[in-house]
């Protein structure tokens, strides 16, 4: 493939993610993992294979996610991908009925798999909404 046709793969791979993401739909969000991939969730054990569709569905029996994602940076190299992306929007608190802001940064590692691009891993973490920006850790 060309790398237009990856990058537009790619696009249309996150795209749906957010997507299945938003709908709450664990089983879409599981098969768009590599068989080995691996899901580093927020707040819960990281999830490989098999085990990915359960971990989705905890995490849908807690919370709904409303959130954009924008793709800041993507690099392929043959069958290998990654892509640096920032979301937002809201997380609904299922049992309390509270809606919060939701801003995330993550790192897809993508990489193809019988000719698809598949996640092979994703890790995100909440970006500080009180404009706060971290400095350097200092040795010490």
């Amino acid at each position: 493939m060309t790398e237009t046709t990856d990058s537009d793969e790619i696009r249309g791979l996150v795209a749906a993610y957010e997507k299945a993401l938003r709908e709450s739909d664990a089983g879409a969000l599981a098969r768009m993992f590599a068989p080995d991939g691996t899901f580093f969730p927020y707040d819960l054990p990281p999830s490989t294979g098999g085990q990915i569709e359960g971990t989705f569905g905890t995490v849908f029996d807690t919370i709904a996610v409303d959130v954009v994602f924008h793709i800041e940076q993507m690099a392929i190299d043959g069958d290998l991908a990654y892509v640096i992306c920032t979301s937002d929007g809201t997380v609904t608190l299922l049992a309390e009925d509270l809606t919060t802001p939701e801003v995330d940064r993550g790192v897809f590692a993508l990489r193809r798999v019988a000719g698809r691009w598949r996640i092979a891993a994703y890790i995100f973490n909440r970006t500080p909404t009180y404009g706060a920006v971290a400095g350097p850790m200092e040795d010490g």
